[in-house]
């Protein structure tokens, strides 16, 4: 919920979303073969389906969701809290499909940081849920230049980041403005989130990777 540009609640409902990071790795086949030929001694290991809610000022919390038993022993909401990793420990998360991002800038962003992990490449706004949980500690996105990003598309993850001890802002450092409608016009050349331990380094690295690009 949004009052008078100002984010206030966020609820990120991600039904795919395994409830145990080891498994975020894997597609969903690929999810199910394994678990067809490596059952685990207790079923819920595999489940997925997972809930965030935050409020401005009261935090975030993680349920998980859908029809499994974890769900059925009415488990209490738990706070999540991102990591605060240095950056050779750090992991990046960044859209699956390279016309939503430019993963070659992605790539060269977390080496000029020092990010040495491999990236978690995951759809949609779970890429947030996944910050906020410690899956990873850093979000890029850079869009086609004519591309406007739409205010659906982010205001409940980065409330949710936010409440969970994270940054998000533009790729120039600036906060983000939900109060110019659909789209989010004055956004600078992409999307950025991050612990506050890395976002003031992620912006150096964005303006390095961006200068560079113009020699």
């Amino acid at each position: 919920m949004i009052d008078d540009g100002e984010l206030v609640v966020g609820a990120l409902g991600c039904p795919n979303l395994p409830t145990r990071t080891e498994f975020l790795a894997y597609a969903h086949r690929y999810h199910r073969l394994l678990k067809r030929l490596f059952p685990p001694p207790d079923d819920s290991l595999w489940d997925k389906g997972c809930m965030f809610l935050a409020q401005r000022g009261c935090g975030c919390t993680v349920e998980p969701v859908g029809d499994s038993e974890v769900v059925a022993q009415r488990i209490a909401p738990v706070p999540v809290n991102m990591t605060k990793r240095e950056p050779e420990n750090a992991t990046f998360c960044e859209p699956v499909r390279k016309g939503v991002s430019n993963q070659g800038r992605n790539a060269t962003i977390a080496d000029l940081m020092g990010v040495r992990q491999k990236p978690l490449r995951l759809y949609s706004q779970v890429k947030y849920g996944a910050l906020a949980r410690g899956d990873a500690d850093i979000f890029m996105k850079f869009p086609k230049s004519t591309y406007k990003e739409k205010v659906w598309d982010h205001a409940a993850g980065v409330i949710v980041v936010e409440e969970a001890g994270g940054k998000c802002s533009d790729a120039g450092g600036k906060k983000l403005d939900f109060s110019e409608g659909r789209f989010m016009e004055s956004c600078d050349r992409g999307i950025v989130a991050a612990s506050e331990t890395l976002h003031s380094g992620l912006i150096r690295a964005v303006e390095m990777s961006f200068d560079s690009a113009m020699l």
